[in-house]
């Protein structure tokens, strides 16, 4: 009894899930998964969208140009409420698989 009501209590609980995604498509399943939250509702579950860049300096033909590197390239990180209604509507085609810390 008291085993099901602490697994209740952390289902509700938002934890850091990470999105495995095809490598160049980073930006736009974070953008898809942003706006069908938002159109379907769930931007309680949602909370947060991050794609890890980081700022590098590149030279090229003599000039510093800044761009913006991805750190875990394939990789989002999403930090959500988890359920079976959330897993079923945020799977498309783009996002292949949810993972997360077994801790």
């Amino acid at each position: 009894m008291i085993l099901k009501s602490i697994k209740a209590a952390n289902a509700k609980k938002p934890e850091w899930y990470v999105i495995h995604a095809y490598s160049g498509h980073e930006n736009k399943v974070a953008t898809a998964l942003k706006k069908r939250a938002a159109s379907l509702r769930m931007d309680d579950r949602i909370l947060e969208v991050f794609v890890p860049t980081q700022e590098k300096i590149e030279i090229r033909e003599g000039k510093r140009k800044n761009t913006q590197e991805r750190i875990f390239p394939g990789y989002i990180l999403v930090k959500m409420t988890m359920d079976d209604e959330t897993l079923d509507r945020f799977r498309f085609r783009a996002a292949q698989k949810f993972l997360q810390n077994a801790a």
